[in-house]
């Protein structure tokens, strides 16, 4: 039911999303399936979530370690590869895939977008925004509002790139130097 929740969104928006029709794609006989496993909407869409970010999320946490036991320390281009290339990976760097598009659609919907910015603020999404933040040369609270424009950017920017089959290896390139751009454009000049 996860991947048809996720299918539909992408494809259809939204508005074709509910636990009946996921329930009648996904060919359950159980008419309360749906209610049972999710509740509701919205824990539809946050089982969707928890399901492929939790892929990204064992990903980023490998990075950053990587990353702490590099005596140097981290750069702010590792930091921000921690940050971006695993949604890459879980996105459009797996074939066929449509979460992207599914994340796109929840992040600019008022009603739902709340369990998006929960996981984008929590777990290795939040350990990394952190470590940023303490390396941007801008004040924090500004760091702090610029990398959650830069997850922002990397959502709808995978989510064009899903739906037109581009190579993540150059999207991830390209995510990584725009991200980088704005943590560190002074809002002054």
């Amino acid at each position: 039911m996860i991947a048809v929740a996720e299918q539909l969104v992408a494809e259809r928006g939204l508005a074709a999303l509910s636990l009946r029709q996921v329930q009648e794609l996904s060919g359950q006989a159980n008419k309360s399936a749906a209610q049972y496993h999710f509740g509701s909407r919205s824990g539809l869409v946050e089982a969707v979530i928890d399901a492929r970010m939790s892929t990204a999320d064992a990903s980023r946490r490998a990075l950053l370690s990587a990353l702490a036991e590099n005596t140097d320390g981290p750069t702010p281009r590792r930091l921000v590869e921690a940050l971006v290339l695993p949604f890459v990976e879980a996105s459009i760097g797996t074939p066929g895939s449509r979460y992207a598009r599914f994340m796109a659609q929840v992040l600019l919907d008022p009603g739902l977008a709340a369990p998006v910015w929960s996981h984008y603020r929590a777990g290795s999404l939040r350990e990394a925004g952190a470590l940023l933040v303490e390396a941007c040369p801008l004040p924090s609270t500004t760091a702090r509002a610029r990398v959650d424009q830069v997850m922002s950017l990397v959502t709808v920017t995978l989510a064009f790139a899903e739906a037109r089959g581009r190579d993540p290896a150059l999207v991830g390139e390209e995510l990584v130097d725009a991200s980088l751009a704005l943590l560190e454009l002074d809002p002054g000049r």
